[in-house]
């Protein structure tokens, strides 16, 4: 597969960053190959950087406490130094980093997951190696922006730490998006007319996460015309797009009118990508995001009454809403995986079936049951399928 000229560009910038142990950020939106970055520049700087260098490959997505981010660290750095025991605290961590790099320098590249949420001491612990080891220390991260914009993640510890030499990842141009789209393709073996492929990189605004829903979409549907913004695939990306941003910022994002003198968050939401300067105002960097923002960002306070539970199920995708109806027929009662593929998919649900989409799919069903307040509870029960409990 090809790897986008903009992502080697900014692999480039990792690996001489990393080099001259110069710490260094790299942040995009949900969704916006961050991941894949970091994944790229496992292989990349094991191969090219010099011996005198140490890289730590630190995978942090979905630990979020010091606990378990201590425990990783210890297991990661046992694997990389061998006969390093485990650590009880960040302190003796940074003791243990601190005695290894009498021998070598160390570089710790770090991915801190999609959720935006780690335990803010862990960059107090890169803060103290860097300032205690200087050039035999350093780090590049990969995160999302949500950390970057979040309240809870500010100060000048932090802009030290993640803001002193940052490279935010934007939306991709059509180039770069066709190359992924064309890639995605291979991968799938379902090619796309040249008018529908426009569509997807068009519609996609550059984020490689809404490439891949949006041709995922199209691929299934000889006939498709009009994204579907209810496919779980493509709901879920975008649910998440709007959860990098703050309430001011989602605001500012639906109504993006006036300058940037007026609305201090506007210039922001172009520096990191969701907002493009269209003059003399603005627009999103994804007309999917607008629908969305504006379906089920503003319409949900008038949808949740306890009372119009017809407004309610409205909310909810034709495939949630069938899953739904068969989970209440049978409730109490155990429902496998296979049943569930064959409430979604009919017929052709074996060749059609994929457990990513079956467990994005319970996933947000789980969410809008609660913030809509549905009755009931859907428990998973493991090597069995799903069980949907309602309070008598």
């Amino acid at each position: 597969m090809k790897v986008p000229t903009y992502y080697q560009n900014q692999l480039e910038k990792a690996l001489q960053a990393a080099k001259s142990t110069e710490p260094i950020t790299f942040a995009g939106m949900f969704d916006s190959g961050v991941d894949y970055l970091f994944n790229l520049a496992v292989p990349l700087l094991k191969a090219e950087l010099p011996k005198k260098i140490t890289p730590v490959f630190i995978d942090l997505s979905g630990l979020t406490t010091e606990k378990a981010i201590n425990s990783e660290l210890s297991f990661i750095l046992n694997h990389t130094f061998a006969g390093i025991k485990s650590q009880p605290d960040y302190l003796d961590i940074a003791a243990q980093v601190r005695s290894l790099s009498a021998k070598t320098k160390i570089v710790f590249v770090v991915y801190l997951g999609q959720e935006g949420m780690v335990d803010q001491k862990f960059f107090l612990l890169l803060n103290r190696l860097r300032n205690l080891l200087g050039w035999n220390f350093s780090y590049v991260l990969f995160l999302t922006n949500r950390l970057l914009l979040s309240s809870k993640y500010s100060g000048p510890l932090i802009d030290k730490v993640l803001k002193r030499n940052i490279s935010l990842i934007q939306p991709l141009d059509d180039d770069n998006s066709k190359t992924v789209a064309d890639n995605y393709q291979k991968r799938y073996q379902e090619k796309l007319s040249k008018a529908v492929l426009q569509k997807v990189v068009t519609q996609s605004g550059g984020n490689p996460g809404l490439i891949k829903a949006l041709y995922l979409q199209a691929a299934a549907d000889s006939k498709w015309k009009k994204p579907d913004i209810l496919d779980e695939r493509l709901f879920f990306r975008l649910r998440g797009i709007a959860k990098d941003l703050p309430e001011p910022f989602v605001k500012a994002l639906l109504n993006p009118k006036g300058s940037a003198d007026k609305n201090q968050y506007l210039e922001s939401l172009v520096r990191y990508g969701y907002l493009k300067k269209h003059s003399p105002s603005y627009r999103n960097f994804s007309p999917l995001l607008e629908e969305y923002l504006k379906k089920h960002i503003r319409s949900i306070p008038h949808t949740l009454e306890k009372s119009n539970t017809d407004k309610v199920i409205l909310h909810f995708s034709k495939s949630q809403r069938k899953v739904l109806k068969h989970l209440k027929q049978n409730s109490g009662k155990i429902v496998t995986k296979d049943d569930i593929a064959q409430v979604i998919w009919g017929k052709n649900w074996e060749d059609r079936y994929s457990d990513w989409a079956i467990d994005q799919l319970m996933h947000t069903l789980r969410e809008k049951m609660t913030t809509s307040q549905i009755p009931g509870k859907i428990i998973t029960k493991k090597g069995e399928g799903v069980i949907l409990v309602t309070q008598k």
